[in-house]
C-alpha cells in the first residue's frame, strides 16, 4: 500500500487534565468530581415506607398479576442501620424498579458502586433476567438515546445465593449530551435481593498530555508517549482510507484518540474488558495501540450512514487489504475455487456470524465492496450508506442496492464472483479486481 509521507503539523499542548465533566450552560456548575451524586444513598431515611427521593415504579408485568415485594429492611444492612429489598416467588409476573435520578453536565463516564446481597435469586418461565442495579440515559429533553430496552446498561444478574454482600463498581461510557442518568435498582426474578451503600459519581480524569494534529487530537500518558512517527502515520493511513472513499476533507469530523499506557489502566478507565473502546458519538478512540486502522473506516463512514454489519466490518478490511495475514481478493477467490466464499444472502443474514465462520464472512464481504468501490465508483458507495436508514434484511438490501446501482444486485454478485475468479493476482497490484 502506498502512502504519502506527509508530517502532521502537530502543536503539544503540554500537560492537561482532562476531566469528565466541564461548565454547560453559563448559569449552571459543572457536575462535581469524585462524588457520590446520589441522596440517601444507603436507604437510611424513610418516608411513607419508601427511601425518601426515590421512586417505586413498575417495571414489569401488568395490574392484577400477582406481584414482587418490596420495602425498607431494617435487620439486614452494610452501612448503617437499613437497606432495600424485592422478593417474589416464582409465581410473580408484575416486577418494579427503585429508581432515583440524578443531573449530569458533560460528563462522559459515570462510576456505578454499591452493595448487593441475594437469597435463592432464579429466572423462572416468564419471569425477567433483572436482579442487578441498572443505569438509564436521558438527554436535555428527557428522551431516551434507545428506547428499545429497559435501561442503557446494567451490572451482572445476582443468581443464587451470594455469601455475604456482594461489591459493585463499574464504569460506564455515557452518550454525548447526556443531561440525566437514572439509577434503578430492580428484581425481575424470584428469590429475595437486597441493595445499600449505592453510588453514582463522575470520576475524575486522568493527566493527560495532548497534541493537536490536523484531524486527531492526541492524548497520551507521561509514562508512555507515543511511539516515534506514529502520529504521522496515523494522519496518513486516515488520509489514505478517506481517499479511497472519496470523502472530502471539509466533510471529516476530528477524532479523539486516548493511547493508554496499559490495558488495566483502560479498563478501569472505561469499564471494558477488552483493550480499546471507540464511541462513534462523540468520535473518540481508546485503545493501548498508538496507531489504529480499522476503526478509523468505521469513523470516517458513520456520519454518512451504517451499512449491515457484515459489509460494515468488510469495508474496514478492504481497505486495509488485510485479513489474517494475506490479502483479501486472492483469499477470497481461493475460498471460491474451493466452493467456500459465501453468498451476498448469507452475508446479510441477521445472525450471519453464528452460523458462518468469520473469516470467510468478512473475506466475501471485503472482496465485494472491493469490488462496488472498484467499479462503481466511491459516490455511489457513500450513497448507498445514506440510504439505508437501518439495517436491513437481504431483500431490503437488495432493493436500495438497484436503487442506488441502477442494477439488480443479483447481477452485480453474479459480475463479482465471475471477475473474482476469473482474475490473476499474480502480477500487477496483488488485490485489484481485473473485469
Amino acid at each position: 500500500m502506498q502512502i504519502l509521507q506527509l508530517r502532521s503539523r502537530v502543536k503539544v499542548l503540554g500537560a492537561v487534565v482532562v476531566a469528565a465533566a466541564v461548565a454547560g450552560a453559563c448559569d449552571e456548575k459543572p457536575t462535581p468530581l469524585d462524588k457520590n451524586l446520589l441522596v440517601n444513598a444507603s436507604f437510611e431515611e424513610v418516608g411513607n415506607g419508601l427511601p425518601k427521593r426515590w421512586k417505586i415504579s413498575n417495571f414489569r408485568g401488568l395490574e392484577g398479576m400477582k406481584a414482587a415485594f418490596y420495602g425498607v429492611d431494617d435487620t439486614i444492612s452494610h452501612d448503617g442501620e437499613r437497606s432495600f429489598y424485592f422478593r417474589a416467588d416464582g409465581d410473580a409476573r408484575r416486577f418494579y424498579t427503585l429508581s432515583q435520578e440524578v443531573r449530569v453536565r458533560g460528563a462522559n463516564r459515570v462510576r456505578l458502586q454499591g452493595r448487593v446481597k441475594s437469597i435463592g435469586v432464579e429466572k423462572r418461565h416468564g419471569q425477567y433476567p433483572q436482579a442487578n442495579l441498572a443505569l438509564t440515559y436521558y438527554d436535555e429533553s428527557r428522551e431516551r438515546f434507545v428506547a428499545a430496552r429497559f435501561a442503557d446498561v446494567g451490572t451482572e444478574m445476582n443468581l443464587g445465593t451470594s455469601d455475604g454482600w456482594t461489591s459493585v463498581d463499574e464504569v460506564y461510557p455515557l452518550p454525548r449530551n447526556t443531561a440525566f442518568v437514572v439509577v434503578h435498582c430492580v428484581l425481575g426474578a424470584s428469590g429475595q435481593i437486597w441493595f445499600d451503600d449505592l453510588s453514582l459519581q463522575v470520576p475524575s480524569g486522568l493527566p493527560w498530555q495532548q497534541a493537536e494534529g490536523e484531524l486527531f487530537t492526541h492524548y497520551w500518558l507521561q509514562e508512555r508517549p507515543y511511539p516515534e512517527g506514529s502520529i504521522d502515520y496515523q494522519m496518513q493511513l486516515y488520509d489514505y482510507y478517506a481517499g479511497r472513499l472519496g470523502i472530502p476533507r471539509e466533510n471529516q469530523e476530528r477524532i479523539m484518540y486516548y493511547f493508554y499506557p496499559d490495558t488495566t489502566l483502560l479498563r478501569e478507565t472505561m469499564g471494558i474488558t477488552g483493550h480499546s473502546y471507540v464511541d462513534y458519538k462523540r468520535r473518540q478512540i481508546h485503545s493501548i495501540d498508538p496507531v489504529d486502522n480499522h476503526e478509523i473506516v468505521h469513523l470516517l463512514t458513520d456520519s454518512y450512514g451504517v451499512l449491515p454489519k457484515v459489509l460494515s466490518e468488510g469495508t474496514a478490511f478492504c481497505l486495509m487489504d488485510d485479513l489474517n495475514g494475506e490479502p483479501i481478493q486472492p483469499l477470497a477467490q481461493r475460498l471460491l475455487l474451493a466452493g467456500e466464499l459465501p453468498t451476498l444472502e448469507t452475508i446479510l443474514h441477521p445472525f450471519a456470524f453464528r452460523s458462518v465462520e468469520s473469516t470467510n464472512l468478512i473475506a466475501a464481504a471485503a472482496s465485494f465492496v472491493g469490488y462496488v468501490l472498484k467499479f462503481g465508483g466511491s459516490v455511489r458507495f457513500l450513497e448507498l450508506h445514506r440510504t439505508l436508514s437501518s439495517v436491513p434484511d437481504y431483500e431490503a438490501f437488495a432493493a436500495v442496492f438497484e436503487q442506488v446501482y441502477g442494477g439488480p444486485l443479483t447481477d452485480a454478485e453474479a459480475y463479482w464472483r465471475r471477475v473474482l475468479a476469473s482474475t490473476d493476482f499474480s502480477e500487477g497490484e496483488k488485490s485489484q479486481l481485473k473485469p
